[in-house]
């Protein structure tokens, strides 16, 4: 089938055979489940992805972080820039502010001390060393401190398999 969009209305459209095209307008709750996204020379109908809303712990821990990407993030209604886990987990640190309430609730490797290797990477203004962790392990820690720290963050995320998170907390 061939369809053609022209002032926001949906056609389905067929060569007739002495050259003439016939046009059918098309209800567009057809196309309810798909975005129209235009093309330099056509339009593609890519099937919506649905967003599943994330609001507990329990329900967030379930899902595979592993390649995922961040789309979006806002804490305490401030939109993050810097969309990766590292840089979100150092922000909300940097809400915290104080070392020994980090390491009280971390579920990561963090030393108390200088220290650059093995991972590693020390965050002068609290004082602390913290190991780089794989996505499934900082979105763990995001979602703690966030918790045990009554810090508000929104935080979208496409996963490999196409699912699209929204964890709101």
């Amino acid at each position: 089938m061939n369809y053609i969009i022209m002032d926001g209305v949906i056609y389905k459209f067929v060569e007739m055979d002495n050259g003439d095209i016939f046009l059918k307008r098309i209800n567009n709750d057809i196309f309810n489940g798909y975005d129209i996204i235009p093309q330099h020379n056509n339009n593609i109908l890519c099937k919506k992805k649905e967003i599943i809303k994330v609001d507990c712990f329990r329900d967030a821990i379930k899902y595979d972080y592993k390649k995922s990407v961040i789309t979006f993030c806002s804490i305490n209604n401030n939109e993050i820039d810097k969309l990766r886990y590292k840089n979100i987990l150092r922000h909300i640190y940097e809400i915290v502010s104080d070392g020994a309430t980090i390491i009280k609730y971390s579920h990561l490797n963090i030393k108390t001390v200088k220290k650059t290797s093995d991972g590693f990477y020390y965050i002068d203004d609290l004082g602390i060393s913290v190991q780089g962790v794989d996505a499934n392990k900082s979105i763990l820690e995001i979602i703690t401190q966030c918790i045990n720290n009554d810090i508000e963050i929104t935080i979208n995320i496409s996963l490999y398999d196409g699912v699209e998170l929204c964890v709101e907390l």
